[in-house]
């Protein structure tokens, strides 16, 4: 049955198309296969590359490469001024020492070995200046120079080579007075990303102590003072001190060198006229102990010399780089303390060896090599002018 109904379908077919239709399909399936075969003759098909790939990125290699990100360092503003070597601006044949409380001081070596006949006890705190090294049957003596000319001889055990010498160096400020400039006084100074900013672990950088800023903005957040040193780095005002030079006093000539003491920023300027020359940090007179004001003329200039307190307080042997300028007020070295920017003396102007250097060099009238010290009466001299 099946069979018979497909032929008569087929035969039906070929009633329907004719011949002429049944040649027509033929060439076109023939021009159609001839076609493709050209195109693949001439035509070259590309070959089709396999993908490439990528090994994924670990967790844990993503996060470091985070944290290498986050943690890149940041450059923070800010100069350090400091020297290298404080000892090469103090005289020459300085070498200090301090004394162990109550130390006896002998007329030679050898009565300092058998512990007989001192002549000396030291003061509180005692300073000496050592000159000269002994040894005998294997112990160390050592001859040290204290007062006004004064000398002995002390044991080992009862000196330490421990002398301060702070590394602060000031800034020769006549070519940045376009700048606010200040100082970091403290040990170590927190940068913050903005004003306000005073959580403990939000510092983006620190600043070590004397290093020299260039403040860009002053803002007040809830009460406290802020200064802009670079874009997005904010430190606290109260932990550096101002470098800004005050205006001529009517009394002091427009061509004379004087000095400024500013007691409520403890910093120091040398002036030529109405030209600030330099500037850096000091430390004056503590509570108690306040440095003298006003404008004074400079009276006594020498290369160094003792320093004593009242009862012995203090015993500092040859102080370096002194200038009197009220009664025993003084502008001198230190060898004994690096708190400059804050007060810490007895009365006077406490400068590092290279300030102290630098001013003494400076100021008027010059001490020749041959003198111990110079006045500058009837001739040059330098003014000082201490306010708050």
């Amino acid at each position: 049955m099946g069979k018979f109904v497909f032929y008569e379908i087929v035969i039906q077919c070929e009633r329907i198309m004719s011949k002429d239709f049944i040649f027509t399909i033929l060439v076109i399936f023939i021009f159609n296969g001839a076609f493709f075969s050209y195109f693949l003759w001439f035509h070259e098909v590309p070959e089709i590359e396999e993908p490439v790939v990528l090994a994924p990125i670990k967790p844990q290699e993503r996060v470091i490469e985070r944290e290498e990100e986050e943690n890149k360092p940041i450059e923070i503003a800010g100069e350090l001024s400091v020297v290298a070597d404080p000892s090469k601006y103090l005289p020459e044949g300085k070498n200090y020492a301090k004394l162990t409380r109550n130390a006896p001081i002998y007329s030679s070596a050898e009565m300092a070995m058998a512990g007989m006949y001192s002549i000396r006890q030291n003061s509180e705190i005692a300073w000496v200046n050592v000159v000269e090294e002994l040894i005998i049957e294997g112990s160390k003596f050592y001859k040290v120079e204290w007062g006004w000319g004064r000398s002995g001889w002390i044991t080992e055990n009862n000196v330490s080579f421990e002398a301060i010498l702070s590394r602060l160096k000031g800034i020769e400020i006549k070519e940045r007075l376009d700048e606010r400039l200040a100082m970091v006084y403290v040990d170590s100074l927190n940068v913050r990303l903005f004003p306000g900013d005073i959580g403990e672990d939000t510092a983006i950088g620190r600043l070590p102590k004397y290093s020299l800023l260039s403040v860009q903005e002053e803002r007040v957040v809830n009460g406290n003072v802020w200064y802009k040193i670079a874009e997005d780095q904010w430190v606290h005002s109260t932990y550096v001190r101002n470098l800004t030079p005050g205006k001529r006093p009517a009394n002091i000539g427009e061509n004379d060198k004087w000095i400024e003491v500013n007691l409520s920023e403890q910093v120091i300027f040398a002036h030529e006229g109405d030209n600030p020359i330099y500037a850096t940090l000091t430390s004056t007179g503590r509570y108690g102990h306040e440095t003298i004001t006003g404008v004074f003329w400079a009276r006594v200039k020498t290369r160094a010399a003792p320093m004593q307190g009242q009862n012995f307080a203090y015993d500092f042997a040859s102080v370096p780089w002194i200038y009197y300028f009220s009664g025993n007020y003084a502008w001198h070295g230190t060898y004994w303390h690096d708190n400059f920017g804050t007060v810490q003396s007895s009365g006077c102007v406490n400068l590092s060896p290279h300030d102290a250097h630098w001013f003494f060099h400076w100021s008027d009238p010059e001490l020749l090599p041959n003198q111990r010290e110079v006045s500058p009466f009837g001739g040059k001299g330098t003014w000082v002018y201490v306010h708050y």
